[in-house]
Parts: structure tokens; sequence; C-alpha cells
């Protein structure tokens, strides 16, 4: 985990109201989708809202960084959610019903070129630049 992604931790945790956040995890299902497995940056649980986050975070101000976590995004868009009621259902229950979104944290500067990248699949996605998270976490620190 690098610096940028500890902001974003500590962001998800302080300012997301009940919310459990597991890095790195690991979605695999050889049977449905045929040995897929990926990992985003952070899986967030918002129990109060019952709402579950996928979040990516880059600091890159490189084009194909942003290209390939747009593309990473695009194609699990569709397999994260199946995976993400599966495993959820052995903890919480069938019963429980939540919602689930895909948030990304990058450059103020890189959110029009995200943006832009392959309108025609664009999932709904929430964006926060990390300049907004840096400053809304160290002034907060600060005083």
């Amino acid at each position: 985990m690098d610096i940028h992604e500890e902001i974003v931790l500590n962001y998800l945790t302080k300012y997301g109201s009940a919310t459990f956040v597991c890095p790195q995890y690991l979605f695999c299902d050889d049977k449905v989708h045929g040995g897929v497995s990926t990992k985003p940056d952070f899986l967030a649980l918002n129990l109060e809202k019952k709402i579950v986050s996928v979040v990516e975070v880059s600091n890159s101000m490189k084009s194909d960084k942003i290209r390939e976590m747009k593309i990473k995004i695009i194609k699990n868009k569709s397999i994260w959610p199946e995976l993400i009621h599966r495993d959820l259902k052995r903890f919480f229950g069938k019963g429980w019903k939540f919602d689930i979104d895909i948030k990304v944290f990058i450059r103020e500067k890189m959110i029009k070129q995200f943006n832009n990248i392959d309108k025609t699949s664009n999932p709904k996605v929430h964006i926060l630049s990390l300049e907004y998270i840096y400053e809304k976490t160290i002034a907060e620190n600060l005083s």
C-alpha cells in the first residue's frame, strides 16, 4: 500500500460513517466467469447505508495508467456486483440487501481524461480528486 492509498483509506474510514475497508480484496470465480480474478485497491462496506464500494486509487499523471484503470473498471463492472453479492451473502445471509458503487480517486488533472476514455462503456463511477482528499485529511489533522 502506498501513501496515496493510505490517505484514501483514512478518508474512507473517517468520513464514510461505519465503514469497514478491506485492502486488495481478491475476487475470484472459476465457475461463472472462466477464472476471473481481480483485486481492486479496496472493498469498502458502509454498514449504516448498506453500500459496498469498489475503490480504485491512482496518483499517476500518465495517460496509459489512467487508461488501464478505466479499462479494468469497464471490464469488471458487470462481474464485481455478482461476486460481491456471492461473497457477502456468506457473511450477512441472503436477506441482506445492499447497493454497489465504484469510487475512483485520481489526480484532479486526470479526471477529464478518465471520463473521456471509452465513453460508450462508461460505468457509473464516483470520482474524487486526490488533491481534495489530501486537503480534507491534512486540514483536519492540523486543526
